[in-house]
């Protein structure tokens, strides 16, 4: 009766061009991860090995929603040996692959582990495993371990392009402002000192508008080299903000403050 009732499904999750069918198994959470991350990558998974469009896709709600959980387990008579029912259920549907995995949490970070199944000849075909340091990093390496577990081409990498130009003109932003205040505070030491000394040899004085001048020109410069300090901070921030997650975590970007000629200079591997 059950071999029946799963042939039916099988049947009618079958029209159009035969592809290998894949069965895609609920992502086990392990090791106290969250249960409800690992829902979350279970459907981020089968809608990514969909979109890729190589395999004819159930997932395990599929045969859930079509008999019910319960009643599946009967018409199987596993009981509770899920590994009988993984057997019996991909011989009845005909599934060539299988693609299972895990969840675990190692301290602060998360581990996906996915393997590909080939059900007739019982053995791993392939493997993936992406480490990520929380929930929202975790979901965007999904995309490359279906990949790599699924031998499937890799998707291009995030461009670099605004990132890098945020992080270079803020740079520069900050490069400059601070060679502009290194030299309006050099400036403004000079003039003070010019004017204490003329305070016992008033022939070195200049004149009255002179130092007017200086004293407006040394404020607007002070403003511009702060206003540009804490731009160039903010736009090297968004060029951090906005760089690839996978690139951040595996710690390729570095960016240093080093001395200059004249003033500071931010150096660093983008």
């Amino acid at each position: 009766m059950w071999l029946s009732a799963l042939a039916a499904i099988a049947l009618a999750a079958a029209p159009g061009p035969a592809k290998p069918r894949l069965l895609v198994l609920d992502i086990q959470p392990l090791g106290g991860a969250p249960a409800h991350l690992a829902q979350a990558l279970t459907e981020a998974v089968v809608s990514e090995v969909t979109v890729r469009g190589y395999f004819e896709v159930l997932a395990s709600r599929d045969v859930a929603n079509l008999l019910g959980l319960e009643r599946q387990k009967q018409l199987m008579g596993c009981g509770e040996d899920q590994s009988s029912c993984v057997t019996e259920l991909v011989g009845a549907l005909g599934a060539q692959h299988v693609l299972a995995g895990s969840i675990s949490r190692f301290g602060d970070a998360l581990q996906l582990n996915l393997q590909l199944l080939d059900s007739q000849k019982g053995q791993v075909l392939h493997r993936a495993t992406r480490l990520a340091k929380d929930e929202s990093s975790l979901r965007l390496q999904v995309v490359y371990a279906v990949a790599e577990v699924t031998g499937a081409p890799l998707p291009p990498p995030p461009s670099k392009v605004l990132p890098v130009s945020l992080l270079a003109v803020g740079a520069a932003a900050i490069v400059v402002s601070a060679s502009l205040a290194i030299f309006t505070v050099s400036t403004e030491a000079g003039t003070n000192a010019e004017l204490r000394q003329g305070a016992s040899f008033p022939q070195v004085l200049k004149s009255y508008d002179y130092y007017r001048d200086a004293q407006r020109q040394t404020a607007m410069f002070r403003t511009v080299s702060l206003v540009g300090l804490v731009s160039g901070a903010a736009l090297v921030a968004a060029g951090v903000y906005f760089y690839p997650p996978d690139v951040l975590m595996s710690s390729s970007l570095k960016v240093v403050l080093v001395p200059a000629p004249n003033g500071l200079a931010i150096a660093g591997i983008f």
